[in-house]
């Protein structure tokens, strides 16, 4: 996508009334708070949301992960099979309709999936059965802070297996335990993976991926990992860290067994066994969060590039468009109303991993200033092009 600043929407801010990662993505015009725990996603932070999205859709679809997409509201009764409608507590939101029947916006969709497992035939060949979905989820938080990091309304990442028996299960466990891995790195994390408590989703084994945050609310101790090989149930892949670092969750994974399977009669094709299950959840939205935390966005940045021109005399009218011809995913701030005060500090805040900018000073010798990784230089428009 190519963009000039001059007629992009961008309600870029002066001043929030949040601090931290929120705050910096709201005066940057990434998003914009409708409610408590509930955001508007403006065009720069929805490009960012969509980028995680294509990382975390390769790396799937590469490794047989077929995507689907689930509704948002879920029939109540699914829930009543699991008994989860109680035991989820006031964080699930409750929606009726007309005619008084009960709907659930879905906080997570594992009774969804057995039910929709249920609705169609299949046979040996296939299992494993791998899916995945992206949608909004609704959990009633409450108290929602730190902005999209820990909201109410988000997008989640979440996958559901299915399989003939505990070591297929444990198969497809490890191989989505290393396709997060993958994806986190890609994205630019190097997460702690801990072996975690099962919880209210139940099942016998889950693992989280932690990246620091001053958000974070786990606090960790723990030593590098023993390098023997070892089983699934004692696995983790923690790194060394002190114990005043705070960590925020990005994904977690389940070996739920026939928790759900068995509540739906979902066995297994010519058995009366019920089918194994495992699902998978990452924090789409609030990778986001955490990765401005970080104050470099790297390849979910919504923009590659970011072309600031300092003057708009004729020649630098003449280099800045060919700049922008270069690049298929730039931003030209193109503005001559504003201070290059203000074009900087709204190019840092946009997160570009590039910045080009073009000044007559450096004109003079063929150059242009570029920035990168927070460090600039002057470099020859020739070893550009």
């Amino acid at each position: 996508m190519k963009v000039k600043r001059s007629n992009y929407y961008l309600p870029f801010k002066k001043e929030s009334e949040f601090d931290g990662a929120i705050g910096k993505m709201i005066k940057g015009g990434f998003v914009h708070q409708t409610s408590s725990g509930i955001y508007a996603w403006l065009n720069l932070g929805l490009r960012s949301l969509e980028k995680t999205i294509k990382i975390v859709e390769k790396v799937h679809e590469k490794n047989g992960v077929i995507k689907v997409l689930s509704p948002m509201l879920q029939e109540g009764t699914l829930w009543e099979k699991t008994g989860r409608d109680q035991t989820f507590g006031n964080e699930m939101l409750k929606i009726y309709d007309r005619n008084n029947h009960k709907f659930i916006f879905g906080p997570t969709a594992e009774e969804l999936f057995c039910s929709l497992l249920q609705s169609f035939q299949y046979n040996k060949q296939t299992f494993p059965l791998k899916l995945y979905n992206i949608q909004w989820k609704f959990r009633d938080e409450i108290r929602p802070r730190f902005g999209i990091i820990r909201g109410r309304e988000f997008l989640m990442k979440d996958a559901y297996s299915f399989h003939k028996d505990k070591n297929c299960l444990l198969e497809t466990y490890e191989q989505m335990f290393y396709i997060y891995r993958e994806i986190f790195t890609e994205i630019g994390f190097e997460p702690v993976t801990l072996h975690a408590d099962v919880g209210l989703m139940g099942g016998f084994m889950s693992h989280e991926f932690l990246v620091p945050s001053e958000f974070g609310e786990t606090e960790l101790q723990f030593k590098k990992p023993v390098s023997k090989s070892i089983q699934w149930e004692e696995k983790d892949h923690a790194y060394e860290a002190s114990s005043d670092v705070k960590y925020a969750e990005i994904g977690h994974i389940y070996a739920l067994g026939d928790k759900y399977t068995s509540a739906f009669k979902l066995n297994y094709p010519g058995t009366k066994e019920a089918m194994m299950m495992g699902c998978y959840g990452i924090g789409v939205s609030r990778i986001v969060g955490l990765m401005f935390e970080k104050e470099n966005l790297g390849p979910i940045a919504p923009f590659d590039v970011t072309l600031i021109s300092i003057s708009n005399d004729e020649k630098c009218k003449e280099i800045a468009n060919k700049f922008y011809d270069k690049y298929d995913d730039i931003i030209w701030d193109d503005r001559e109303d504003v201070s290059i005060g203000s074009k900087y500090s709204e190019a840092d805040l946009i997160g570009s991993p590039l910045q080009i900018i073009i000044a007559p000073k450096e004109l003079e010798n063929e150059e242009v200033i570029i920035k990168k990784d927070g460090k600039k230089k002057t470099i020859k428009i020739s070893e550009i092009f």
